[in-house]
Order: structure tokens, then sequence, then C-alpha cells
């Protein structure tokens, strides 16, 4: 994803850009589903609030990434530095998540038929 972002807003040939678009949206598609799938899965009887949550976090980021990224001029180094940071922080952030087992997905994996 961070790749394709950089390619995406720093290359001064078009067909370049438009194939870094497509590997971002579809890293970001793949990520918004497989998540929101692992939040209403390993979390039992409050998937409901995770999802929202996590809907939260996901809109308060784009807007915070939006409003920084505007202030800057697109395919200068500063968007894409800006941009691919965002996107490098996306990435650690998710494998810490992953990393750091949640004791309520932990039980309900453990013991499925009875968290449910």
């Amino acid at each position: 994803m961070t790749l394709g972002l950089v390619a995406a807003t720093s290359s001064g040939i078009a067909w370049i850009g438009i194939a870094g678009w497509i590997v971002t949206f579809a890293a970001g598609a793949a990520f918004v589903s497989t998540s929101q799938e692992h939040l209403t899965a390993a979390m039992g009887d409050r998937r409901a609030p995770a999802v929202s949550w996590n809907n939260s976090a996901l809109y308060a980021g784009t807007a915070a990434g939006t409003f920084l990224l505007g202030m800057t001029e697109l395919g200068s180094a500063s968007f894409t530095v800006l941009a691919a940071s965002f996107s490098a922080l996306a990435v650690l952030f998710s494998a810490l998540v992953l990393l750091r087992r949640h004791p309520i997905a932990a039980e309900f994996e453990s013991h499925p038929k009875s968290a449910t």
C-alpha cells in the first residue's frame, strides 16, 4: 500500500500513477473488509460496538488525513512523504493490533461456543 501511494503521488508518468492508485485502493478495500470480518468474528457479543468504534476511527483518520494532505500540493515531496507516512503508520498499527491479542477475542477464540 505504501509503495502504491508513493507511485500514485510522485510519478510524472500517468500509467504509473494510475497503477499506484489501483494498488492503493485494492489494498485499502482488502484491509477494511478483512478487519470488519475479524472484529465481528473475534468480539462475540460485543461486535456491534467494536465495529462502530472501528468505523468511527476510520472516518476520523480519513478526515484528519484529508485535512493535512489538503494543505499540501498534490505531487509535491511533502504530499508524497505525508501520504506514505500515513500508510506506513496504518500498517504498523495494524501489526501491533495483531500482535496484541485482546482478552475478549482470545477468550472467544479458545471457547467459541461458550462466548456466543
